[in-house]
């Protein structure tokens, strides 16, 4: 059985993402271009750990990548070749798995400013303002947002309950008097 190159592969791996998101699609046809530049003239059985970390180490001094994007990179690649292996397609190992994931340390949050808050509430009208009031007031982001109902808010208790996008819990928040005002007039 002729074992596909990385680039060959390539081409059916995304075939699996033809339905994603657009911006999903645009980030595994990002990652496998610089994949394919890398490791693509290498058949999948031919990638070793070792040339994984080769890649690693060159992409992330060569082009001067942070450690998170190189893992996300390795991920995708780790995605690649068990997607090769359910295919059958001649492979019955990733390379990746001995690929320990590199370190990440995170820089700093970043914090609107007192002059921007103002700047964006003043340049806000009507629903966009309320929106992103209730977005700085509650610490929500964007789709649980534009996610919310009006039965959502019990202006009674003064809370609001809304399923958190990455948890998928529900959280219930105790609003500000101010957003209170803010939202019954």
């Amino acid at each position: 059985k002729v074992i596909p190159t990385l680039a060959e592969y390539s081409g059916t791996y995304l075939e699996l993402y033809k339905n994603a998101k657009e911006r999903t699609l645009a980030t595994r046809k990002s990652q496998i271009a610089v994949l394919t530049r890398y490791l693509g003239d290498y058949p999948l059985d031919k990638i070793t750990s070792l040339i994984v970390e080769k890649f690693r180490i060159e992409y992330k001094e060569k082009d001067k990548i942070k450690d998170g994007t190189v893992n996300d990179y390795i991920s995708t690649l780790c995605h690649l070749f068990n997607t090769a292996i359910k295919a059958e397609v001649g492979i019955d190992k990733n390379p990746c798995d001995n690929i320990k994931r590199l370190k990440v340390t995170h820089s700093r949050d970043r914090v609107l400013t007192t002059d921007e808050i103002n700047l964006l509430l003043n340049t806000l009208q009507y629903k966009d303002r309320l929106m992103m009031l209730t977005a700085l007031l509650m610490g929500m982001r964007l789709n649980e947002v534009l996610s919310l109902k009006w039965q959502d808010i019990d202006f009674g208790r003064g809370v609001i309950a809304f399923t958190q996008s990455k948890t998928g819990k529900l959280v219930i928040v105790p609003m500000s008097s101010y957003l209170v005002n803010e939202l019954v007039s």
